[in-house]
């Protein structure tokens, strides 16, 4: 390609870090990315140069003819990060924002939310021990919580999407966390079933 003039792209050169909730996937299918990666570039994610970058370089310079190449910055130095203690939390459910009360479940979209996490809340009916809810296309990890009390999750990845709730009296809270890990939200119907299943919102 070089030898022809034929352009093309090199990716990755660089590796880097998609930090907070930009890790993003692959797709089709659903393959999340770690938010840390470098696919082996010639340029590490700490901006060192690699033997596979100097390689590269001295087969460009075949084909640039009169052209000279930039200089090389010098590499940053490592820092040492001195040991250090945690001394104050801020937990999520002590820290909400005001709520949007709204007769439908909708896509985080729909609330102007591009990424991160999105809490549905409800009160449930009376429901019976056993009784199964089932989360439709939830995108893409969710956390159940039953008056505030964890009691497990849904996993995208696992195709994981019914979950057994414990026995409630009317006016339970439900609480479902939905994390977002860098790809479209897709709707979130929700319905509790027991043998017949029960639509509800």
């Amino acid at each position: 390609m070089l030898s022809k003039g034929i352009s093309f792209s090199l990716y990755m050169t660089h590796g880097g870090t998609n930090w907070g909730h930009w890790a993003g996937a692959n797709s089709p299918g659903f393959a999340p990315d770690v938010t840390s990666y470098d696919y082996d570039a010639p340029i590490s994610e700490s901006e060192q140069t690699t033997p596979k970058y100097w390689e590269l370089r001295k087969t460009l310079a075949k084909y640039m003819g009169e052209q000279k190449q930039a200089k090389v910055p010098a590499l940053i130095k490592p820092i040492r990060i001195r040991s250090f203690q945690f001394t104050e939390v801020a937990p999520l459910f002590s820290n909400l924002p005001a709520a949007k009360c709204d007769e439908h479940i909708r896509t985080m979209e729909d609330y102007d939310q591009g990424f991160g996490s999105i809490l549905y809340r409800t009160a449930l009916p009376a429901v019976p021990d056993g009784a199964l809810l089932t989360v439709n296309e939830a995108h893409d990890y969710a956390q159940v919580f039953v008056d505030g009390r964890y009691i497990g999750k849904l996993d995208r990845c696992n195709g994981e999407k019914q979950i057994t709730l414990p026995s409630c009296h009317q006016g339970t809270r439900l609480d479902i966390l939905v994390e977002a890990w860098g790809v479209s939200i897709s709707d979130v119907p929700l319905k509790i079933t027991k043998v017949l299943p029960t639509v509800w919102n």
